[in-house]
């Protein structure tokens, strides 16, 4: 009786420790529930991850091969404690473990855990708040699980995996993001500096001038293009966001039909407005190479003429443009409602219909603008090539009919003509004539003074011979 009473009482015993070490992991200390964790004589489950890294200061999803309750009476409380370090190392008492927020719900039917076959359909995802105070250089923690029903564990499970931190990561990304932005301007500074080298007494481009957004997006005429400048403006937003969540989670988040849709209204703009001001406001070849001539125009045309403005954003033709206006506020608060909500995934940013809509109109708007314009360079291609074959040819209007294009030409290009080199182009062929002509006629005189003392020789020698001939 005594032996058998002393195995019952350590059955009870320990059924008590057991039933005890149960509620503790439920509801007790958080250091001694992950103390027990080893002992807990529960089902362990494992745990599936969705993400690389546990993201600190944010939430991260985690799958549980439990099946999810959605009744009262069989729904399941979870408690999620998080430590640093790995299960194996002893706990530190300047880092205790740490409660951290959690809620549950079914698995998604196209989650790819499921569509995979690794889970079941009803498994559960445990959404946990990860702690900031454990916020690290990428170092592991290890998460504690408790499956709980009227306070007592039924399963545990456990993960270890880095934890990103947060202020760390946006330093990178925003280094990176200057580091990205200055080679580009790099890049356009030496194109631009290898395509139109400074004239001797030309001052060149600081360059302070190429970190400006409006100069390196600058369109074919030399003036800002707001289509390419959206288009640069939500490439660095996606690049960064893409960046960002490859630190905190690591991996890739898919991109959502609406930033597809950003993205690719932009570059549709652009495109239509470049294919826009090459068709309407170009100036032809033959006219090109007679303006660079006259002086008006310099060799590498209009877009090394002209300075990109940042009022040439909001304005067309030197007037205020409402449609490009609403265009420039409504890219900018889709750019701000990316940033805000782009951080946690951009698979599921979205924006209302209606603004998408604005926006495409807003384009429509505007390449229909540019189509609408008068026809000035054409205008100015026909008068040109019609004052050029009047040139040479003596016709009394056509110094008049010049400076009447001179006025068109600064109309239509909205350039100022340097008088000066106008002067010395013009100066530099009649110089040539100038000179060929004077050259002519020193020949001229030389071959007359020849000629002069070849005929007073000649007539000294006949003077000579003739006494002669008379004394014989």
């Amino acid at each position: 009786m005594t032996i058998e009473r002393l195995v019952l009482s350590s059955i009870f015993l320990a059924a008590s420790i057991s039933a005890a070490a149960a509620q503790d992991a439920c509801v007790g200390d958080p250091a001694a529930a992950v103390g027990s964790f080893q002992k807990l004589a529960v089902e362990t489950k494992p745990i599936f991850r969705t993400t690389g890294f546990l993201p600190a200061g944010a939430s991260a999803n985690l799958v549980v091969p439990s099946n999810f309750a959605k009744g009262s009476d069989d729904k399941l409380a979870y408690r999620a404690l998080i430590r640093a370090g790995r299960p194996n190392e002893p706990l530190q008492e300047n880092n205790p473990p740490l409660d951290a927020m959690v809620s549950a719900e079914q698995i998604a039917a196209t989650d790819s855990l499921v569509t995979d076959n690794v889970v079941d359909p009803k498994s559960t995802v445990l959404n946990v708040r990860i702690p900031d105070r454990l916020s690290s250089w990428w170092q592991e923690a290890t998460v504690y699980v408790f499956g709980c029903k009227d306070g007592t564990a039924t399963f545990k499970a456990s993960i270890t995996m880095p934890v990103s931190p947060h202020g760390l990561s946006n330093l990178i990304v925003w280094s990176l993001a200057i580091l990205i932005y200055g080679l580009v301007c790099l890049a356009v500074a030496n194109a631009s500096r290898a395509e139109r080298p400074p004239r001797p007494d030309e001052k060149p481009v600081p360059w302070w001038r190429y970190l400006d957004p409006v100069f390196v997006s600058a369109g074919p005429d030399g003036k800002g293009s707001l289509s390419k400048l959206q288009i640069l403006f939500f490439s660095f937003i996606v690049i960064a966001l893409l960046a960002y969540v490859l630190l905190r989670v690591g991996r890739l988040s898919d991109v959502s039909y609406t930033v597809l849709a950003l993205i690719g209204i932009a570059g549709v703009g652009s495109a239509a407005a470049k294919a826009t001001d090459i068709a309407r406001r170009r100036i032809d070849f033959d006219n090109w190479a007679w303006f660079v001539k006259l002086g008006w125009l310099t060799e590498h045309g209009l877009a090394c003429d002209q300075t990109a403005r940042w009022r040439d954003i909001v304005t067309s033709d030197g007037e205020f443009d409402v449609y490009r206006f609403q265009n420039v506020v409504f890219s900018l608060v889709v750019g701000g409602a990316l940033l805000g909500a782009g951080f946690s995934d951009l698979s599921t940013f979205a924006i209302p219909l209606n603004l998408l809509g604005i926006l495409g109109l807003s384009q429509v708007v505007y390449i229909g603008g540019k189509l609408a314009t008068p026809p000035s360079f054409d205008e100015l291609n026909k008068a040109a090539t019609d004052l050029r074959k009047k040139e040479g040819k003596g016709d009394p209007t056509f110094a008049t009919e010049l400076e009447e294009l001179k006025i068109m030409f600064v109309a239509t290009t909205g350039l100022t003509i340097d008088e000066e080199d106008e002067k010395d182009q013009a100066r530099g062929p009649a110089a040539a004539a100038g000179a060929a002509a004077a050259a002519a006629g020193a020949a001229a005189v030389a071959a007359g003074a020849t000629a002069a003392a070849d005929a007073a020789a000649a007539e000294a020698a006949a003077a000579a011979t003739g006494p002669v001939a008379k004394a014989a």
